[in-house]
C-alpha cells in the first residue's frame, strides 16, 4: 500500500513540475514584444474604438448621422483594419452603428 500512496505522490509531484514550467515558458519565453504595425497619421488621422470589443478602426474618411434616439452611424470610406499584428487597408465602404455595436468612440489620433 505504502508503494502505491509513493507512485501516486512521484506522479503528482512530476505533473505539478511540469505544469509549472509550461506557465514559466508560455509567460515568459514564448511572448511576443514586437509593437503592432500602425499606419502613419496622415493615412489614417482618426480612430474608432468599439467599446463593447475593443476594436479599433482607422479612417481618414467618415460621416456621422445622428438618429432621434442620439445613436450615431460612422460611414467610413476606405478603413484600416487590425488583422494579427498589422494594420490591413481595406478601400470599400463600412457602416458601423451605435444601435448594432454598442458605444463608438470617434478620436483623432495625435
Amino acid at each position: 500500500m505504502q508503494k502505491i500512496i509513493k507512485i501516486v505522490v512521484l506522479i503528482a509531484l512530476i505533473g505539478t513540475l511540469a505544469y509549472a514550467g509550461a506557465c514559466v515558458y508560455g509567460n515568459f519565453f514564448t511572448s511576443s514584444t514586437s509593437a503592432i504595425d500602425m499606419p502613419d497619421e496622415a493615412a489614417a488621422s482618426y480612430s474608432l474604438v468599439i467599446k463593447n470589443t475593443a476594436t479599433v478602426v482607422l479612417t481618414n474618411d467618415y460621416k456621422v448621422l445622428v438618429d432621434d434616439s442620439g445613436a450615431s452611424t460612422y460611414y467610413l470610406n476606405g478603413y484600416w483594419e487590425l488583422t494579427g499584428d498589422k494594420f490591413t487597408y481595406r478601400s470599400n465602404e463600412i457602416i458601423l452603428s451605435e444601435d448594432t455595436f454598442g458605444e463608438i468612440i470617434l478620436q483623432r489620433r495625435k
